[in-house]
């Protein structure tokens, strides 16, 4: 038998660090968006996309949170809400910054917050990305606003930065959410079972020792998008 005693230092997974304000006294400048494409404001006739900088996004963004029910704008997400300015500045910094396949936006419409929006699973080699964290305050529900900030993301991923590759993850159980990505002329792909798991306060499936999600994945290739997509995507930017 081997007598190598194997060093594996990822796990345990160590205890997360304590809450602090990452980053909400760093100025714009300096504010290092640590991802692996490059990063600019977009913008249609409806809707603003800046990329998301704690000095000047975190405190408007989290006390707009604060006037709604968090918990239904959080349903389907397997994160938040989040109790404390503290812990979504935690969140933001292990969850987006560090990753450097994550870019979070915020989405001003006329002048107001309406939400945020964001790439993940974003990789340079493979030239693939991921829409997903979006969070539509109420105000902004049933407007153009998702259908504006989905279409810019995914122009910007396709036609700017020339990707292969532009897919969208969503909970089984969120209708909603799928519905959004087959009217930006993703295709259906399939379901990953027990894709996520999360606390027991969320809707999801009974699982081993919480609650979980299947997931369903959409997407749309660089051939989608050069065969028709692309129309469609700038049609809906222009309504």
């Amino acid at each position: 038998m081997s007598r190598i005693v194997y060093k594996n230092t990822a796990f345990p997974p160590p205890s997360p660090p304590a809450e602090d304000a990452y980053h909400l006294t760093t100025v714009p400048e300096e504010y290092d968006l640590n991802f692996c494409f490059p990063v600019k404001a977009l913008e249609s006739s409806l809707v603003k996309l800046e990329p998301f900088i704690p000095s000047l996004h975190a405190r408007e963004y989290f006390d707009a949170l604060s006037e709604f029910d968090t918990q239904t704008l959080f349903s389907y997400l397997p994160y938040g809400p989040f109790p404390t300015l503290h812990s979504f500045l935690n969140w933001l910094e292990l969850r987006i910054r560090t990753d450097s396949g994550s870019q979070l936006f915020v989405i001003h419409s006329s002048g107001k917050l309406a939400g945020v929006i964001g790439y993940l699973k974003g990789n340079y080699g493979f030239k693939s990305v991921e829409i997903g964290h979006i969070v539509i305050l109420p105000t902004f529900q049933g407007t153009k606003v998702t259908t504006h900030a989905v279409g810019l993301m995914e122009q910007y991923a396709m036609e700017e930065l020339k990707l292969w590759r532009c897919q969208w993850y969503c909970h089984d159980m969120n209708a909603k959410s799928k519905g959004v990505a087959l009217r930006m002329g993703m295709q259906e792909e399939g379901l990953l079972r027990w894709e996520k798991r999360f606390g027991n306060d969320k809707p999801g499936l009974d699982g081993r020792d919480s609650k979980g999600r299947h997931s369903r994945v959409l997407a749309v290739t660089w051939e989608d998008w050069e065969n028709g997509v692309r129309e469609k995507v700038n049609g809906l930017l222009e309504g």
